[in-house]
């Protein structure tokens, strides 16, 4: 076997232990969605549990690379544009034509904008998956969707208190040694330093660099959607999903990491769709989402391929699990994913490796 695909296939399994987790994230993570989905199932509300656990996703991916009482202005902004997404998709839907093009159009803004800054670049990601995941939620009644927002904003508003709560107890009885530090300066909306990045953002859309994320994810959306309703398949909206999921706005990211989201997307889907054939009962649903929740910090900073399997899992569980079973459920699922990866690695990635096009994008 050649050197380097042994390498990336070792850099694929490989187990990192270089990142200490803080143990708020681990049991605030547990409890955001645990509580929830107990309090919504005694309620026999599970649907709405799923929606406010839902929320808590969008928040609790913001607080792992810093102490989130030194971020609150992000939080903020992350809270209000998650938000502004998960109902913009709820009510577009995307089971028509013009649906499908206004997801694209506002794909395509959302990720153009995204370049402004790191803060802005992150919390793009996280929005354009929860447009797509929004979408999934579309009745046509408006009312409905302001109702289903409001609780996706309960579940980001509790993971941010809880978690808040528990880094700030925690840090009253210990040094804090494994606290989680910032990695990176943050540039928070707002701040000084923000026209100085408009400025540069504005002089990169002069070239096709500052617009190549932009193309590369409302293109593959766009064939995501197209694809949809041609085929007319159950569920379609995981395929624009899968899309946002692994299409990464750094387009240099290596093939272990793509092969990494790739498969650990396919394991998700795999085992999750499972999960929704047996028909397990609420109580023992609930006690293996808070399980794979309270796992997901701590499979983030250690595998790249178990943390996308476990957010996989969690997805699609908190999507699906109280809509009725469908037979033929894991195929459906599985197609839909190898569409997404197949769009994603041509559109996304392997159209862009095309050496004029590439050269282009960045100019030796």
């Amino acid at each position: 076997m050649p050197d380097h695909v042994s390498s990336a296939i070792g850099s694929i399994f490989s187990w990192s232990s270089e990142k200490p987790v803080h143990p708020s994230l681990i049991i605030g993570s547990g409890l955001g969605i645990g509580i929830p989905m107990i309090i919504s199932g005694l309620l026999g509300m599970i649907g709405v549990g799923s929606i406010v656990s839902i929320g808590t996703l969008a928040i609790a991916n913001m607080s792992e690379d810093s102490l989130l009482r030194e971020q609150y202005s992000t939080i903020l902004f992350a809270i209000v544009a998650d938000a502004i997404a998960f109902w913009f998709g709820s009510v577009l839907g995307n089971s028509s034509i013009l649906s499908g093009l206004s997801l694209v159009f506002v794909t395509f803004f959302i990720a153009l904008v995204g370049g402004m800054n790191r803060t802005f670049a992150r919390c793009s990601s996280l929005i354009l998956i929860f447009l797509i995941i929004g979408s999934s939620f579309y009745t046509g009644d408006l009312l409905s969707a302001v109702g289903m927002t409001g609780f996706f904003v309960i579940g980001e508003i509790w993971i941010f208190v809880l978690i808040w709560c528990l880094s700030s107890l925690f840090s009253r009885f210990e040094s804090d040694p494994h606290a989680p530090e910032a990695t990176e300066k943050t540039v928070k909306p707002g701040s000084s330093s923000l026209s100085r990045q408009y400025r540069y953002w504005k002089k990169n859309l002069h070239t096709i660099k500052g617009w190549a994320y932009a193309i590369r994810i409302s293109l593959c959306v766009l064939f995501a959607e197209i694809t949809a309703i041609i085929l007319n398949v159950p569920r379609s909206y995981w395929i624009a999903l899968v899309v946002v999921l692994v299409v990464h706005r750094n387009l240099p990211i290596t093939m272990s990491r793509i092969s990494m989201r790739a498969l650990g997307t396919c394991t998700g889907v795999v085992i999750a769709s499972t999960l929704m054939l047996w028909s397990i009962p609420s109580g023992l649903f609930i006690l293996i989402i808070t399980i794979l929740a309270l796992v997901r910090p701590y499979a983030k900073s250690r595998n790249y391929l178990f943390y996308t399997s476990v957010m996989t899992i969690l997805i699609i569980s908190l999507l699906e699990f109280h809509e009725p079973y469908i037979q033929g459920i894991i195929m459906d699922r599985l197609v839909n994913t190898l569409i997404g990866l197949f769009i994603a690695s041509i559109l996304g990635y392997g159209v862009w490796q095309i050496p004029f096009i590439r050269k282009s994008i960045n100019p030796e």
